[in-house]
């Protein structure tokens, strides 16, 4: 397999003519995959002026940015470039969620709905907005906006996985409408530990013991760290009456609290969603 410092030689004989937008993008790329992020920043800026008018470098460029926590540099760059492309709602959407990186979630919010006000079918600024409505327990308000996305097409993981956690949080008596949700995300994803554990905890409100041991197995196998996901088998073992199963769990959490740092609770990323736009 070619590293990136072999990339990045062969990329370099690239005659000049024909280095343009892309050819900086990945230049960027390898850059970055070798530690240079001052030498990636400045292709990724050469990049934008060969190819002023592209969208899609210009979130490349704020994935990159935000990656390396650089929210006021990803924010100014969206900035300018809603200044030359002021129709290209996709860059919009990453400067709404560069607003709320920056904690400045009420403008985040305004924004948002100008969006969905000019762009009433696109089902994009109702997601991000029900995601982000979610994350602030502003969990009735958040189901609403995610069905009204998700009656637009949003047909992502991400929007059954809130949509259900919304439903959890406004509506605890609704198991059947929070089962229906994660069931969606679990139909399109087989690979997000969140979202087995969210179906694993709706398995054992409804208490079918059996499906969420099953869910919650899942979770800590794509993600063994999950205490949530091992703090939801020592439960459901102890109502099935698997003591030494429920206590080597417990001793399992313990493990991981002391050998590892806190889980994120918050599953929501950034780059993840600036991509999906696309």
């Amino acid at each position: 397999m070619q590293t990136p410092a072999a990339a990045l030689a062969e990329l370099d004989q690239t005659v000049a003519a024909d280095r343009k937008g892309d050819y900086y993008l990945l230049r960027a790329q390898l850059l970055d995959a070798l530690g240079k992020m001052q030498e990636a920043i400045d292709a990724l800026n050469r990049g934008i002026r060969a190819a002023p008018t592209r969208p899609d470098l210009y979130l490349q460029a704020t994935a990159f940015l935000l990656k390396h926590k650089l929210n006021h540099e990803a924010l100014d760059l969206l900035e300018q470039a809603s200044r030359i492309l002021p129709d290209a709602r996709e860059l919009l959407l990453a400067q709404a969620v560069t607003l709320e990186l920056l904690l400045r979630g009420v403008d985040a919010q305004k924004l948002l709905a100008r969006m969905q006000a000019r762009w009433p079918e696109w089902d994009r600024p109702y997601l991000l907005s029900g995601i982000l409505l979610e994350i602030q327990l502003k969990s009735a308000e958040a189901r609403q906006t995610l069905e009204t996305a998700i009656a637009l097409g949003a047909n992502t993981p991400e929007a059954y996985y809130y949509q259900a956690l919304a439903i959890t949080h406004a509506s605890p008596e609704d198991l059947a409408g929070a089962q229906n949700a994660i069931a969606h995300a679990l139909a399109l994803t087989a690979k997000d530990p969140y979202v087995y554990l969210l179906a694993g905890k709706i398995a054992l409100a409804k208490k079918d013991y059996s499906a969420a041991i099953e869910r919650l197995l899942e979770a800590t196998r794509l993600q063994p760290t999950l205490v949530p996901a091992h703090y939801g088998l020592r439960d459901a073992y102890k109502a099935m009456g698997e003591d030494k199963k429920s206590t080597a769990e417990l001793e399992e959490i313990k493990r991981i609290a002391s050998d590892n740092p806190a889980d994120d609770a918050n599953p929501f990323s950034a780059q993840d969603f600036l991509f999906s736009v696309r």
